[in-house]
């Protein structure tokens, strides 16, 4: 796998995990219990974790070449992000990949007018 070829540790967030800080799934928190019993989620989640940027992107590429199947929902740890659980992650991700399905173009070009 891709991960281990690049010394990357990669970490499946169980269901009943979905309600905890991603700071604290990432390990920045100490760990606590909480039982998170809604629904899953329609598509998958890629949350990456202490990458510079250079390596998101060098990542990211391999990760295209290999031809995995594309994981749509990706995002990096941030600090504004590290405290919402996976459920509001996953619901701003799936807006804004909505928007960008819609619009066809980057989200901070609002003020432009599509050239589609």
């Amino acid at each position: 796998m891709l991960s281990v070829i690049n010394g990357i540790r990669c970490r499946v967030v169980d269901k009943k995990e979905y309600a905890l800080p991603l700071g604290m799934l990432a390990g920045l928190e100490e760990e606590k219990e909480a039982l998170f019993d809604g629904e899953g989620f329609a598509e998958e989640m890629m949350v990456l974790c202490f990458f510079p940027n250079e390596k998101v992107s060098a990542f990211l590429n391999a990760f295209r070449q290999k031809g995995y199947r594309p994981i749509q929902l990706k995002a990096v740890l941030t600090e504004t992000n590290s405290a919402w659980d996976s459920v509001a992650l996953n619901k701003e991700l799936a807006e804004e990949d909505a928007w960008f399905k819609a619009n066809k173009r980057p989200m901070h070009n609002q003020g432009e007018p599509n050239e589609g």
